[in-house]
């Protein structure tokens, strides 16, 4: 093994990032459940982490040709620096704000479990009744469809929780056939009179940046973002989710960056 290749504190370091990785995992599993989307990427990064541990110590990363390995952390030094960035544009979305007087929030849907609102679903909707409350002329679209695993539609967990906090059934309108972002934007847009309405999209702040280009490739409404709070145990994943979703929704064409 080349001593000059192999740096003990580097690879410790790199075996317990691999083993956070996979604790987090369990932890997200056990305490919301293992069912999240793109919950795999934990394991798999830390599977991937360890085994680089094992191979280093073996010296099999050592006796690999200098210019492979060079072009190896060439490209994953470039990996990295393209997701910080995507990351800054998904961190910009979290600080958005909301002129008065909108015409129309719509407050998109989040997991039900069973007929009870997620966290990410109940912080969304106590967003919408705080602007709603302050701007009684604005009317308000819940959307969101049903998923196979749910009781109710995410519309209809959403309209539930607007009636209990105050806010009168003739500001709701319902979409609930909605199945992604994309659909919650444009069968929300179908119910508003006007097309040229200011429109307020509420959900949680990691997914703002996104929900926001969407909402702006689908129609001509002036949009904005009103956003949310989250989870902050459940953030690192999130917003490694939302660098994947972003990445795949630019590629088929979900939204541009225009």
């Amino acid at each position: 093994m080349s001593e000059k290749n192999f740096c003990p504190a580097v690879n410790n370091i790199v075996l317990a990032v691999g083993v956070l990785c996979i604790f987090y995992y369990l932890m997200c599993g056990l305490f919301v459940r293992f069912g999240q989307s793109a919950l795999w990427i934990w394991p798999l990064a830390g599977a991937v982490l360890i085994a680089r541990y094992f191979l280093a110590r073996a010296g099999i990363i050592a006796a690999i040709p200098k210019g492979m390995l060079i072009t190896g952390r060439t490209l994953i030094a470039l990996a990295a620096a393209f997701f910080i960035a995507v990351e800054c544009f998904v961190v910009s979305g979290m600080v958005s704000a909301a002129p008065a007087g909108l015409d129309y929030l719509i407050v998109l849907g989040a997991r039900v479990n069973g007929t009870e609102p997620s966290v990410s679903l109940k912080t969304r909707v106590e967003t919408a009744v705080e602007y709603l409350n302050k701007n009684p002329d604005t009317l308000v679209v819940a959307s969101g469809g049903q998923g196979s695993d749910e009781a109710i539609s995410e519309a209809e967990c959403i309209i539930r929780l607007l009636k209990e906090a105050g806010i009168d059934e003739s500001r709701i309108l319902r979409e609930d056939q909605s199945t992604s972002t994309a659909e919650n934007i444009r069968f929300s847009y179908a119910l508003m009179e006007d097309e040229n309405a200011t429109v307020g999209v509420v959900t949680n702040g990691y997914h703002m940046f996104r929900a926001k280009l969407i909402a702006k490739s689908n129609g001509s409404h002036p949009v904005s973002g009103v956003a949310a709070g989250s989870s902050l145990f459940l953030l690192p994943h999130n917003m490694t989710r939302e660098f994947m979703t972003l990445v795949v929704g630019f590629l088929r064409g979900d939204f541009t960056l225009a």
